[in-house]
């Protein structure tokens, strides 16, 4: 099975430029992982992960405001049917109907060089995002204003969300990021104590 889909990658025994992988999280997992099988079975080609086309990262851009973004999830949010989630084929043909769904809607270029390049910048500014405010918080596309990444707010307005439930964050996780526990303490007046 690996020569064969190894020449498919390749492109085929035409020489033909290899097609465009897409995914759902593959970039992160299943090219990596098709990788480490690769030099297991002693086979020296590797998939590079620039050109695989995931489409998490448009989900995770445009979907921000959802709690989960799991490919099950992210299908019910759409009404895409998953009949048996997790196994290859079921992944695969609903993350088939996640893409043309993302092309409808306008959220995916469908210009493949075109989305690749925009998948790099979502890519980058989600990097950007995590690390300053890890999931806790995140601007909005439209108007960059702060909204709240987690909890029973998730989505929300971070300027709608109550003082009195940031202050209970302040004081129940001692390990929110600092620029993050910075905002909250701000907004709550410094009605919370600083931790560490």
């Amino acid at each position: 099975m690996a020569p064969r889909f190894l020449g498919h990658v390749r492109g085929g025994p035409s020489g033909a430029e290899p097609p465009c992988l897409v995914g759902y999280n593959a970039r992160g997992f299943d090219v990596p992982l098709l990788n480490a099988e690769l030099a297991r079975a002693g086979f020296s080609e590797r998939i590079p992960v620039e050109p695989v086309l995931d489409l998490m990262i448009f989900v995770r851009w445009h979907h921000r405001s959802l709690r989960s973004r799991s490919l099950e999830n992210i299908c019910a949010h759409y009404g895409i049917p998953v009949t048996r989630a997790h196994s290859a084929l079921a992944d695969a043909l609903a993350t088939g109907q996640l893409l043309l769904r993302l092309l409808a809607d306008g959220l995916l270029p469908s210009d493949i060089d075109e989305a690749l390049r925009l998948q790099a910048v979502l890519e980058a500014e989600l990097l950007e995002e995590r690390a300053t405010w890890s999931y806790w918080l995140y601007r909005d596309r439209r108007d960059r204003q702060l909204r709240l990444g987690a909890g029973r707010h998730c989505g929300a307005l971070l300027s709608e969300v109550e003082d009195s439930y940031l202050a209970s964050l302040l004081a129940k996780i001692p390990d929110l990021p600092a620029p993050v526990r910075a905002i909250f303490h701000e907004r709550t007046g410094g009605g919370a104590l600083l931790a560490g």
